[in-house]
C-alpha cells in the first residue's frame, strides 16, 4: 500500500484535491460555463435568463456504529427558468470508476433530497436531483451510464446517473459543444503518454503547443 501511494504521488497528474478544487471553482463562480454544460449533459435548453442558485453541499452521513462522517458534494445547484426549477448534483471523479462511487452518489442524493423535502399532512415528499458523474480517467470498466434502483414495499423506483467521460471528447468537440468546464481536465487524455513525452523534447514541445493553442482559443472565445 505504501508503494502504491508513492507511485500515485509521483504521477504527473496526482493531487489530493487539485481537480476537485478546479471543478468547484468553475461551478461556483462561472454561471456562463455551467449553463451550456448542463444543456449538453441533460439535453436542456437554458438561455441567459436562467438563474443558478447554489445549494448546500455539506452533509453528515450516519454510519451503523452511530458515527458521523462529513461529506461534501462537488456541486449541488438549482437552475430556474420560466418559473420552473430543477436541482442538479454533479460529481467530478479523478479516480478510476468503481462501484463505491455509486454508493457515495446515492448517499449525497439522499441528503440533498431531504434538504428540499416537504411535509404535506402525513406525507413526506422528497425530490431527488438530476445526477451526473464526470469521469476524468477512463478504464475498460468505466460504464457509459449508471442506474440507481430503490426497492420499496410498493415496487421499484429507479433513476439514471448520467456519465460523461473526458476521453470521449477532442478539444474541437469541447469548444463546439461549449463544454468549457472540461478544458482543465483535457490533459488526462495524454496521461498514458506522459512518460514517453517527458523523454522526448520534440513531443514535449508539441504538447506545450497544444495547450498554448487551447489557452489562446479559450481567451478569444470567452472574451
Amino acid at each position: 500500500m505504501q508503494e502504491d501511494n508513492k507511485d500515485k504521488k509521483a504521477s504527473p497528474l496526482y493531487s489530493e484535491f487539485a481537480y476537485d478544487d478546479a471543478y468547484r471553482t468553475m461551478e461556483t463562480e462561472c454561471d456562463d460555463i455551467v449553463i451550456p454544460f448542463v444543456n449538453y449533459f441533460y439535453n436542456e435548453n437554458y438561455d441567459n435568463t436562467a438563474k443558478i442558485t447554489r445549494l448546500r453541499n455539506e452533509h453528515f452521513v450516519e454510519h451503523a456504529d452511530q458515527s458521523d462522517e462529513k461529506r461534501i458534494t462537488d456541486s449541488h445547484f438549482e437552475i430556474t427558468q420560466d418559473d420552473v426549477s430543477k436541482n442538479y448534483h454533479l460529481e467530478c471523479e479523478s479516480r478510476p470508476y468503481d462501484q463505491s462511487i455509486l454508493v457515495r452518489i446515492f448517499e449525497y442524493d439522499t441528503q440533498t433530497a431531504l434538504d428540499k423535502s416537504k411535509s404535506e399532512g402525513n406525507v413526506l415528499r422528497v425530490r431527488f436531483p438530476y445526477t451526473g458523474l464526470i469521469l476524468l480517467r477512463t478504464s475498460s470498466t468505466s460504464p457509459d451510464r449508471a442506474e440507481i434502483i430503490i426497492e420499496t414495499p410498493n415496487g421499484e423506483v429507479n433513476y439514471d446517473v448520467r456519465i460523461i467521460k473526458v476521453s470521449d471528447f477532442s478539444i474541437d468537440s469541447i469548444f463546439e459543444n461549449r463544454l468549457y468546464m472540461m478544458i482543465p481536465f483535457y490533459i488526462f487524455n495524454f496521461e498514458s503518454e506522459f512518460k514517453a513525452i517527458n523523454e522526448d523534447a520534440d513531443r514535449t514541445e508539441k504538447l506545450a503547443d497544444v495547450f498554448r493553442n487551447i489557452i489562446d482559443v479559450t481567451v478569444q472565445t470567452l472574451a
